[in-house]
């Protein structure tokens, strides 16, 4: 039988004390499981926390490096400021457990991007759950790279901007004046009328005087030994002086010149003031002819008279002359050739291909500027012309290096004057519509950019105000001779005969026609390290939209302790001057080697009026062995309503023609647009002979014709980076 005993166990459950100890099994297991679990939310509650904190200091470094990067590559320092108060309106302020680190990046970096902030913060973040391990905070750090695309520098890598070369003039030079003087020379006889005591006394200094004490007693001298004048001189002025006293004092002497023996006088010349001992008197001078033209055969010893008159109504008195003496200032003239333009200094400039350009309001943009004037047309019904902004075009700026100081800008050929309706002379002023009654203004203005680029932060520095404004004519001087208007201000008309050989123009320029072929100083001191940006438009206070011309200069930059640096910024305004049968080369843009990879765009408003010649246009990428054509892609866009129709395009080609031969142009009122894709490995290499910095790009005008052939065009010029011209750099 089986054992009952051992039956009825294995059927009967477990004792009490058997099951107690099984649940004290699981609560243990439970108890275990809820720390695990716990520590498991607590790291996963805490490292959320952290995320999301590390990404609050991540916007934090971000909006630091935007806000910062904008002052970059001008003012490093106050962009670093920046950007620690822009991290502290964050939350985020360098002190106990928080650092902040902002930097340029070419400083950090050898070979940096001088145009790019990096900031980086580290910060604590406190723990909940961890803190049951001992763990309190978690240092999380976030690094941002933000940059700032500035405008392209174009046109210019040196301290001048705008110079074609030769200042042109028919014949291919100019007669520059050679001044000279004779004398001063004393009489060697006396001349009628004889109305003073000893008059051979006042020969030689040597203390015996020609007296008188009669009020009206004339005397006169001659026999002066003038020797006759070079062959085409011509007489700037004749100075007498006289060496004299009177008693008592104050009396006066008049003077008077003759040319034909004492048979006619000049008008009289006073003397007053005399004193009661010697002293040396002078009456005329180098620039006073006494109201006449005089010739050799005038100042001859047969011809030439200086009469002396006792001026003096006193009743008891006597004039006492010790001495009589004549200076004649004279100048011959020399044929100079036509050469460079030379900087204010006189030093030689190298031609950069171009003048710096600007139209007037009244203008058609038809004619090669798309911002300054009003209109599209100047015939027909009148169409607004769209882009037109006088206000943000056009700008170039000055870069003054950094430690440099007394930094100076000068303008050549600031004011409107016609040289001929060719626009060959000169620097090519001409009015576009024939209509020489119509005066041009053009407006200079000097900003301080604080560099930013930012204007509303600018500070004007000098403005030209009415210098410049409604200055009309053709130059009679030295360029086509057919005389007219002297480019004076508005209507007035002044004999205006001076060559220009003095260089600069009149410090106290009250009118702009002083300036015309000559160097004007803006009154103005540059600081080291500032950018300063010079408006150009012929907007003013007084409508210009009667007006049709363009007004050509030169900007010059100077300082001490360093080379400024000069270039159009945004567009700018060229006017070409292009002989045939070869190629005409410009600086066009300065492209960095941070923008390998990107794509530049050129636009070019109006190129190609060439008339006569056929021409066409290649854009050379710099190496390090020389310039070479690279290829683009192109289009265009008719955008004037008298403009031709401007269809086609063109893909991985090397050149596009702009005028086959004597027409207006095949991109007459009309945008070109020119896409050339910067190579990845581009290290904006410095070509040899470049001495101004690399990563300058050229654009070439190949001219049809000969060399005896010449033509001209008037051209708005941009060259853009395309992408956000400030974003962040991914690492």
């Amino acid at each position: 039988m089986p054992d009952t005993d051992s039956a009825a166990a294995s059927v009967h459950p477990a004792t009490p004390s058997k099951r107690r100890r099984q649940r004290g099994q699981v609560l243990a297991i439970f108890a275990v499981a809820m720390v695990v679990f716990v520590g498991i939310l607590a790291i996963v509650v805490d490292i959320s926390w952290y995320w999301a904190s590390s990404l609050k200091v991540q916007r934090a470094a971000d909006a630091a490096a935007l806000a910062g990067v904008v002052w970059l590559p001008g003012d490093p320092s106050r962009g670093i400021q920046t950007a620690a108060n822009e991290a502290a309106k964050d939350g985020y302020t360098a002190g106990v457990g928080i650092t902040i680190s902002a930097n340029q990046d070419s400083l950090v970096t050898s070979g940096g991007n001088p145009n790019q902030m990096d900031v980086t913060i580290s910060a604590p973040v406190n723990t909940f759950f961890m803190r049951l391990f001992g763990i309190t905070k978690i240092t999380t750090t976030r690094t941002s790279h933000a940059v700032y695309v500035l405008p392209v520098p174009m046109g210019s890598p040196q301290n001048y901007f705008g110079d074609f070369g030769k200042v042109r003039h028919p014949g291919g030079g100019v007669d520059q004046p050679v001044p000279a003087q004779y004398g001063p020379l004393s009489p060697t006889a006396s001349h009628s009328p004889n109305g003073w005591t000893n008059p051979a006394n006042a020969y030689t200094s040597n203390n015996g005087y020609a007296t008188s004490s009669t009020t009206n007693a004339q005397q006169g001298w001659s026999s002066f030994g003038i020797p006759s004048l070079p062959g085409g001189a011509t007489v700037d002025g004749i100075q007498v002086q006289i060496e004299a006293h009177s008693s008592p004092a104050n009396c006066r002497i008049s003077v008077a010149l003759s040319w034909n023996n004492g048979g006619s006088y000049t008008t009289s010349q006073t003397i007053t003031g005399l004193t009661t001992s010697d002293a040396l008197y002078g009456v005329g001078g180098t620039t006073d002819t006494w109201g006449r033209t005089w010739s050799s055969s005038d100042l001859t010893n047969a011809n030439f008279v200086v009469r002396l008159q006792d001026a003096d109504s006193c009743s008891a008195h006597t004039i006492s002359v010790d001495q009589v003496q004549v200076l004649v200032a004279y100048h011959t003239t020399t044929f100079v050739a036509d050469a460079n333009l030379t900087d204010p200094n006189g030093a030689a400039l190298a031609p950069q291909g171009f003048w710096g350009t600007v139209m007037s309001q009244g203008g058609e943009s038809l004619n090669g500027d798309i911002y300054s004037p009003y209109y599209d047309n100047s015939t027909g019904p009148l169409v607004t012309n769209p882009y037109y902004a006088p206000t943000t075009y056009y700008n170039y700026d000055i870069q003054m290096p950094v430690g440099g100081s007394n930094g100076k800008v000068w303008l050549y050929d600031a004011p409107f004057c016609a040289s001929d309706g060719s626009g060959q002379y000169g620097t090519g002023d001409r009015w576009l519509d024939g209509d020489s009654n119509s005066p041009i203004s053009t407006y200079f203005t000097l900003y301080d950019t604080k560099n930013t680029q930012d204007q509303s932060d600018d500070t004007q520095t000098w403005a030209s105000g009415s210098t410049f404004a409604q200055t009309k004519g053709y130059s009679d001087a030295d360029l086509d001779g057919s005389g007219g208007t002297s480019c004076a201000m508005g209507d007035t008309e002044t004999s205006f005969t001076q060559a220009h050989s003095d260089h600069q123009c009149d410090a106290s320029l009250t009118a702009g026609i002083d300036c015309h072929l000559r160097w004007f100083e803006l009154p103005a001191t540059l600081t080291g390290g500032e950018i300063y940006r010079l408006h150009i438009t012929t907007t003013g206070s007084t409508s210009q939209v009667g007006s049709d011309g363009h007004n050509s200069f030169t900007i010059w930059a100077s300082a001490s302790g360093g080379t400024p640096q000069v270039y159009g910024v945004g567009a700018m305004e060229t006017y070409e001057p292009l002989p045939g049968g070869g190629a005409s080369i410009f600086y066009l843009a300065q492209i960095g080697a941070e923008h390998a990879g990107k794509t530049m765009q050129i636009n070019l408003w109006d190129p190609g009026d060439t008339k006569p010649l056929s021409a066409s246009l290649k854009i050379l990428a710099p190496t390090v062995t020389g310039y070479t054509p690279t290829t683009f892609s192109w289009s265009a866009q008719k955008v004037n309503s008298q403009g031709n129709v401007c269809t086609g395009t063109g893909t991985n080609v090397t050149s596009v023609t702009t005028n086959v031969g004597n027409t207006t142009g095949t991109f007459n009122g009309c945008w070109l647009t020119i896409l050339v894709q910067i190579p990845t490995n581009y290290t904006a290499p410095a070509p040899p002979g470049e001495t101004n910095g690399g990563g300058w790009w050229k654009i070439e005008y190949d001219m049809g014709g000969s060399s005896s052939d010449s033509a001209f065009d008037l051209t708005t010029w941009q060259v853009d980076l395309l992408g956000n011209p400030v974003h962040l750099v991914v690492p």
